[in-house]
């Protein structure tokens, strides 16, 4: 393997940690592959600590509609779903507003919230549910639903 082949699978894993470098030794010539680590959605016991607890809930609506989520599906504001950072997609989750003591349930089919000190990302009608739009930014209890 050439250095400069080398010093590009040592940049491409600096820049990026999660991903693993394999070098080809078996052609002619040294190539260096990049290969996207993957991980594991992580189970639903193992997030049971992290998602049974008090937290802030935001919402996203407008800039965001008719986008891609990260499931694939197209996000629709008017549909009671949210955004949670490492929730599995599909995961069924209760969201109680502490102040009013509205809930909904909401299915996790995005990535986010990408703020400091907020757990999820509600959709608007969701947040609209829970009488929590105007302040943006609401205190919730977060419970997994389980079959």
């Amino acid at each position: 393997m050439g250095l400069f082949q080398f010093m590009l699978g040592l940049l491409f894993l600096f820049i990026n940690p999660s991903m693993k470098t394999t070098v080809d030794t078996d052609t002619t010539f040294s190539v260096v592959f990049i290969e996207k680590a993957k991980t594991a959605e992580p189970t639903i016991k193992e997030q049971w600590d992290i998602i049974n607890e008090k937290t802030k809930a935001s919402w996203y609506g407008p800039g965001f509609h008719g986008r891609t989520t990260a499931n694939g599906e197209k996000y629709n504001m008017y549909d009671m779903t949210a955004a949670h950072k490492t929730l599995p997609f599909g995961t069924m989750v209760k969201v109680t507003n502490l102040t009013n003591e509205k809930t909904i349930i909401v299915r996790i089919n995005d990535r986010g919230p990408y703020s400091k000190g907020r757990s999820i990302d509600l959709s608007k009608v969701a947040m609209q549910e829970l009488d929590g739009i105007h302040s943006g930014v609401i205190s919730v209890k977060l419970e997994i639903l389980i079959d």
